[in-house]
């Protein structure tokens, strides 16, 4: 996640894995400009859905994502929002086998 200030709270919601093959989602705030999820599917049967990764801030400026997997980028997106104070959301769902 990516976004244009130190002090702006960004909710981040993704995908996480258990040994059990479970993908529960899970949310965080955070402060940028960079936060970072690391996830890692610890059972390959996880593998064929979405994987969530968004992130949303109230406030206005520039929001991005990015998720990764394998050195490849999966999803992308970015968000850019002056002036009017209506909240950001960016999607990087996405599934490196899709």
């Amino acid at each position: 996640m990516l976004s244009d200030d130190a002090t702006t709270p960004v909710a981040v919601t993704y995908t996480a894995f258990t040994q059990s093959g479970g993908t529960p989602t899970r949310s965080v705030t955070v402060f940028g400009p960079v936060a970072t999820v690391l996830a890692y599917a610890c059972v390959a049967d996880v593998s064929g859905g979405p994987w969530t990764f968004t992130a949303t801030s109230s406030t206005p400026g520039a929001l991005g994502c990015v998720l990764g997997f394998g050195g490849r980028i999966v999803a992308r997106d970015s968000a850019y929002n002056e002036g009017l104070l209506t909240p950001e959301t960016v999607d990087c769902t996405g599934n490196p086998g899709r």
